[in-house]
């Protein structure tokens, strides 16, 4: 392989890196990220007592 080759090679590959992301990106969005590792964050019904370093915050 030449060297405008390899360039062109890179760039190609780049380019299609770069398109497979943005399908993903798009096909995922607004979809909760949940897996064996990582549960859906729990909704409470009654807020929760916030505190900074011991002292209540209001909310």
């Amino acid at each position: 392989m030449n060297t405008l080759e390899l360039i062109r090679s890179r760039i190609l590959k780049t380019k299609h890196l770069a398109e497979a992301q943005m399908v993903m990106a798009k096909s995922y969005g607004g979809v909760a990220h949940v897996d064996a590792h990582h549960d859906a964050p729990a909704v409470s019904a009654e807020p929760k007592d916030l505190t900074d370093r011991g002292q209540p915050v209001a909310h």
